[in-house]
């Protein structure tokens, strides 16, 4: 199992409410299963036999909420958007 060392500021961050900040490095399973799905339909736009319908499956996954909060996140770990 690999392990992946968290940043120190996510275990120090509370929330207003005093919870702890979610860990970008650790998503829910419903955050993992946005991510799957991106992920691949991705794969099969990018195939010999793309089709047009996983550019716009990915349209809505990419504007959700919990997906943009992640990348929002997980700042630095992540390719700054062009």
């Amino acid at each position: 199992m690999l392990s992946v060392p968290v940043a120190k500021k996510w275990t120090a961050q509370i929330t207003k409410a005093g919870d702890k900040m979610p860990n970008p490095l650790s998503p829910t399973l419903q955050l993992l299963m946005k991510l799957g799905s991106i992920i691949v339909h991705t794969d099969e736009a990018f195939s010999v036999k793309g089709r047009r319908l996983d550019i716009e499956v990915m349209k809505p996954l990419l504007a959700d909420p919990e997906v943009q909060q992640w990348i929002k996140d997980m700042g630095v770990y992540l390719p700054l958007k062009r």
